[in-house]
């Protein structure tokens, strides 16, 4: 199977193979072309091998080899795989996923259902054995709301609806399970990391430090430009990232000039702009 970080699924480079024995009782349906996640022990293969790591995967049970088809529950950090072009690699499938709210509904969008939920904190003291992930769940003319720290689960299918082309999750079924959950912690970025860096943290909470260059405080999009470049140099803006809010979210940039160091929290998004803005941070919250 191709399930390579360089995204591209078609052409078998950087593939694994999967391995079981005709007396292991395991059994599948799965015919080439299909989406599967597969679950096992990561064997080392002789030095014959013509993949890439050198790595095989044997699963222990017929469960541990599933078939990717409508309303699969998917754990975030795979429902969010893209392929190489930033296309969500399930796109049009419809699945099931669970998580906990980043923010509110009604700061990214006054009308329609939009936030970001992200995988439950890890239990301290346990190696988190699967990475974490965020996804953009995005309902054009639901408004359906959603409180920071709801433990969600969410069928809907899988696209790219939204900011700039982020892998998304438009619901057709929406649960609140708990509320209060605590959030993922924020991960901290520099605002020069190119595109591919970044790309892993997509919809995951964040936070920044630099030198606020741009202010635009009118109209319903109002945003910051930040250099917080891992050159240390914060004035030349270079490498800078776009701080975007919105006129309705009941977050203001009142107050904050030009030249200001700011620290800001909030969710990494994508943003098909120039070169150099490679991601867009929907705030949560700023200090100086």
């Amino acid at each position: 199977m191709d399930g390579s970080r360089d995204g591209d699924y078609e052409d078998g480079a950087g593939r694994m193979q999967v391995k079981w024995y005709s007396y292991s009782g395991i059994e599948s349906q799965v015919s080439q072309g299909d989406w599967v996640v597969v679950e096992g022990i990561l064997m080392q293969s002789d030095a014959s091998s013509p993949y890439t790591s050198g790595y095989y995967i044997r699963p222990s049970s017929s469960a541990g080899i599933q078939l990717i088809t409508q309303d699969t529950v998917l754990r975030l950090s795979e429902a969010v795989r893209q392929k190489k072009d930033g296309t969500a690699a399930l796109a049009g499938l419809s699945v099931t996923v669970h998580g906990v709210a980043a923010g509110p509904t009604g700061q990214w969008h006054e009308s329609n259902t939009a936030f970001a939920m992200v995988s439950p904190r890890q239990t301290p003291g346990l190696d988190p054995v699967y990475p974490s992930g965020g996804l953009y769940v995005y309902g054009e003319g639901i408004a359906q709301p959603v409180a920071r720290g709801d433990a969600l689960t969410v069928t809907g299918v899988l696209g790219n609806a939204g900011y700039d082309g982020n892998v998304s999750l438009t619901p057709s079924t929406l649960t609140v399970t708990a509320s209060e959950q605590p959030v993922l912690s924020e991960k901290f970025i520099y605002t020069d990391w190119s595109r591919e860096q970044l790309q892993g943290l997509e919809s995951t909470p964040v936070k920044i430090k630099g030198r606020v260059t741009a202010i635009k405080d009118t109209g319903i999009t109002r945003t910051l430009t930040v250099d917080g470049s891992e050159d240390g140099n914060t004035t030349d803006g270079t490498g800078t990232m776009v701080v975007k809010v919105y006129s309705y979210s009941g977050l203001s940039l009142e107050g904050i000039t030009v030249g200001e160091e700011v620290v800001v929290s909030g969710s990494l998004q994508k943003e098909a702009g120039g070169p150099r803005r490679l991601g867009i941070i929907l705030c949560g919250r700023w200090n100086r």
